[in-house]
């Protein structure tokens, strides 16, 4: 007699095939729920600073574009607002504070749940193992930006430029222009840098050659003297923040803080392809070139049509806040990623050949990107790059998975340093009343901690301390296996 056995479940059956994927999207998704209804910022009833205009713009934005009130720079970041807006239009929901809160939390974990399936979609394509996956996983999800930023100051679009991020890797993987070139139309209204993408596929996906050359690989670290220089020079109140309440340029430190950045740009030119200019002109893929140039075109014009002539914030402005922020205490910067995002600078410090490898691989598009990416990173207000955040991670797994020397201990350690260092269960209370100068003081630092620019000198040097041990666990851990090399002295001595 033969036993018929019930069909097993087809979600239990997902769940046994993709068990990782399961318990790491669990986790995150029970810390989004656990922040969905905790707190919002104490300031301007929920909304913050720059959220008060991404409020009313999801209240007012055919209002604002009819009368032109949007200038040029807020104008390209006017996607998620116009959604918010389209959904409080169809289902008549009330448009007051409370509700736009909620819609943009709305939108946040929508967002957010969306990335983590492209996520594993990247994985899959890159075949990672179970290592690689949670480590990627850890280094993209289990931060501040993602666990606790978007529940506690909602009103932004960062939940969304990391999202648009994450796909913009997706497709570059799958090869996909026509999906790529519409993530990065959409992305242009969320973060204006989205622009820069378009360099993956401007140049042919062809393996370049770096640039060995002292001499030309001290091109980068020049070019920053001399820019440095020319600030330092031309403006007389350089050591005054551009951002109200930063913390100011610490004068007697300025000498160790622009050699870390020198280093640091010497350090980057690993991934600066040949210079030769006939090369470069020869890789470019002339249809692509037509249709970037075409959609930032498109971009202009809508500018010069809907948005407002008048800027309030200039580009020239935004490179001397950038060059203020290197500067403001030694590798600051550095400091201030690592506190945003958790220990990935540590990743890129470990596997930095396979990482360059990888990079130059994919031409010369790859590596003009990066170092574009490494030259707005000078800048310590990490949110500004949460938009190039993924396809730095996604990197950084093909290079590790080419160095091949995780270990489980490592995985272990790294994402619990990742989920520690975010500090998601944390309670942020900036105090009733704000000035200025109140920022850079406590309660404000609960904040304020994780914002570069406005971290405090005895903040910087926790956050720095932090970073240095861990650092040296963790090359402990990569270079030498010490915790395996350590269990087998102890087995030998019990023997």
């Amino acid at each position: 007699m033969q036993l018929h056995h019930p069909p097993k479940s087809n979600l239990l059956n997902f769940c046994k095939k993709y068990w990782l994927n399961v318990s790491l999207s669990l986790i995150t998704v029970l810390v989004f729920v656990m922040n969905f209804n905790k707190e919002v910022i104490n300031v301007n009833g929920g909304l913050g600073w720059d959220g008060r205009f991404y409020a009313n713009a999801a209240e007012n934005i055919d209002k604002l574009i009819a009368e032109k009130k949007i200038d040029a720079y807020r104008f390209q970041r006017t996607l998620v607002p116009l959604i918010i807006y389209t959904a409080f239009g169809i289902s008549k929901v009330e448009t007051n504070t409370a509700n736009i809160i909620t819609a943009y939390k709305i939108f946040n974990f929508i967002a957010l749940s969306m990335s983590m399936v492209y996520f594993f979609l990247i994985c899959k394509k890159l075949q990672l193992n179970w290592k690689l996956v949670t480590i990627g996983f850890a280094s993209l999800f289990w931060c501040f930006p993602i666990l606790k930023f978007p529940f506690f100051y909602p009103t932004l679009t960062d939940a969304a430029a990391f999202s648009i991020g994450l796909m913009i890797a997706y497709y570059y993987l799958m090869d996909n222009k026509i999906a790529f070139t519409i993530c990065i139309l959409l992305g242009s209204f969320v973060f204006p840098t989205f622009l820069l993408f378009f360099l993956l596929f401007i140049f042919k996906k062809e393996k370049v050659t770096n640039e060995r050359s002292f001499y030309k690989k001290m091109i980068l670290p020049g070019l920053f003297l001399l820019y440095f220089l020319f600030s330092f020079i031309s403006l007389p109140d350089f050591f005054t923040p551009i951002s109200s309440g930063c913390n100011p340029i610490s004068k007697n430190l300025l000498v160790p803080s622009l050699l870390i950045v020198v280093l640091y740009f010497y350090f980057i030119s690993g991934i600066l392809p040949n210079l030769s200019i006939k090369e470069w002109f020869k890789k470019i893929g002339t249809r692509y070139l037509c249709v970037a140039l075409g959609v930032a075109m498109l971009l202009q014009v809508l500018k010069y049509i809907l948005a407002s002539r008048k800027e309030t914030f200039q580009a020239s402005d935004y490179l001397v806040n950038v060059l203020q922020q290197s500067v403001t205490n030694p590798g600051a910067f550095l400091v201030a990623h690592t506190a945003y995002f958790g220990f990935f600078i540590i990743l890129i410090a470990i596997a930095y050949r396979e990482i360059t490898q990888a990079i130059l691989a994919r031409g010369y598009g790859a590596a003009l990107l990066f170092i574009g990416i490494a030259v707005l990173g000078i800048g310590s207000e990490s949110r500004q790059l949460i938009n190039f955040y993924p396809l730095v991670i996604v990197f950084i797994l093909i290079a590790l998975k080419e160095a091949n020397r995780i270990s489980t201990p490592f995985v272990l350690l790294y994402s619990s340093a990742n989920l520690l260092i975010a500090r998601f269960w944390q309670s942020i209370d900036l105090g009733s009343s704000l000035s200025e100068k109140d920022l850079i003081q406590y309660p404000a630092q609960n904040y304020f901690k994780f914002q570069g620019p406005w971290m405090s000198n005895a903040t910087y040097m926790f956050n720095l301390v932090v970073l240095l041990v861990t650092a040296m666990i963790f090359f402990l851990l990569y270079k030498y296996n010490f915790f395996q090399n350590l269990l087998k002295v102890n087995r030998h001595k019990s023997q």
